[in-house]
């Protein structure tokens, strides 16, 4: 199976957008694998998200079946591929939610910088408000996130030990930046929690 070298398929965004999948997610997820290359991959997903068929339990399918395989030592390429995949899912998932009240209300939340002194209850009910979102989607949102980093935790630890070991200098800044964002995204969604007085 060809994973391809579409950056297209990339996204440096770092979002809640997996959840627990169900037996129709999991269907989903399989028939795009079995396609097999990456260009018969990347037009039935857009098919597929049209008709509503790519959820983010179809993502979270895609990070177990990931986790499971580094588990197995699989082929590096599968899991480049797989990979791939989840971006794919992950850049489809943020088109489709981009125009939602509470997206655009937690992409203004998570600008928050939490080292900063700031009511953050109150800012946060303030952008609650001016987008029209609803605090129910919103801690929604927050809480998926938060699920997505534990299905995350096995390719977090692959990252961290491959900047470790790693002699090449500009793949070392890579990893560790993307090791950095995965934290401060985590950081973020708990004090946003924490602003709306919502435990995790």
């Amino acid at each position: 199976m060809s994973g391809g070298d579409d950056n297209n398929a990339r996204s440096s965004k770092i979002g809640p957008t997996a959840a627990e999948p169900s037996a129709m997610d999991a269907q989903t997820f399989n028939e795009l694998v079995s396609l097999g290359t990456w260009e018969k991959i990347v037009p039935e997903c857009k098919r597929l998200a049209m008709i509503g068929k790519i959820t983010d339990g179809v993502l979270g399918q895609a990070y177990l079946v990931l986790t499971a395989c580094k588990k197995q030592g699989e082929d590096e390429n599968v899991l480049k591929t797989l990979e791939n995949i989840i971006q794919l899912l992950t850049q489809t998932l943020l088109q489709m939610e981009a125009d939602s009240p509470s997206k655009r209300a937690l992409d203004e939340m998570m600008t928050l910088n939490p080292d900063e002194v700031f009511n953050g209850k109150e800012v946060c009910r303030e952008i609650i408000e001016r987008t029209g979102a609803s605090v129910d989607d919103v801690v929604l949102e927050l809480q998926k996130f938060l699920q997505n980093c534990e299905l995350q935790d096995a390719a977090f630890e692959r990252d961290l030990a491959l900047a470790t070991e790693t002699d090449n200098r500009e793949e070392f800044d890579r990893l560790t930046g993307l090791v950095t964002a995965k934290l401060e995204a985590k950081r973020r969604t708990l004090a946003i929690l924490g602003y709306m007085g919502i435990s995790e």
